[in-house]
């Protein structure tokens, strides 16, 4: 069933319009809606469609004529790090955006979400641009682990690495590592962790800080 208002609302030339990023198409369809963030398709609205498609030009011209409240954010943030194209410059866009608060897509912090949603391949870059605009990476899942801990246990070096160089320090590797049993790989990250850590310290030394 539609409302009176979705009657000469499409979903297919709109989708196709997002996948050619057609700012012109785009927009002429959700100004069929009383707003872009009611829902029309799987309990999605026409801008998390946007966002979900990677119509970064579409996306950037829907921020500009309708100012999301802190709840559209996060669901806007939340497909723009399941987006199949551009995450990083939609991330970017939300965080130019003028919130009250800091989001918090699908309910965590954007570090966290970063690292739990968007694809591995796009981690240290998301990382580095919440850095850009403020964004502390110290934080803690509920269990309590850091962002560090994290990347130990997924046994990624390259994450531990970036990580360390963007300030992380000793007290972010938890607990856990003296009380759950490691696998050669997520030992072998530890002790990399652990080093890169050591050689941090000893730089900072040596500059006096």
């Amino acid at each position: 069933m539609k409302w009176p208002w979705q009657k000469n609302f499409e979903l297919s030339p709109f989708i196709q319009a997002l996948v050619e990023d057609n700012t012109v198409h785009a927009s002429k369809q959700w100004q069929r809606l009383p707003s872009p963030f009611e829902p029309i398709s799987d309990n999605q609205s026409a801008a998390e469609l946007v966002f979900l498609e990677g119509a970064l030009q579409c996306a950037a011209l829907l921020l500009h004529h309708h100012a999301p409240n802190m709840d559209q954010g996060n669901q806007l943030a939340t497909s723009a790090l399941c987006a199949k194209r551009h995450r990083v410059e939609l991330v970017t866009l939300l965080l130019k955006h003028k919130f009250d608060l800091e989001l918090t897509p699908d309910g965590q912090t954007w570090p966290l979400a970063c690292l739990t949603m968007a694809p591995a391949t796009d981690h240290m870059l998301l990382l580095n641009r919440l850095q850009q605009y403020g964004i502390d990476l110290n934080v803690r899942t509920e269990a309590g682990d850091t962002l560090l801990d994290l990347a130990i246990k997924s046994a990624r070096p390259e994450l531990v690495r970036h990580l360390i160089d963007s300030g992380m320090t000793t007290d972010a590797i938890g607990k856990w590592v003296d009380t759950e049993p490691l696998t050669s790989e997520q030992q072998s990250t530890l002790q990399l962790a652990r080093r890169c850590l050591e050689d941090l310290r000893i730089r900072k030394l040596m500059l006096g800080r």
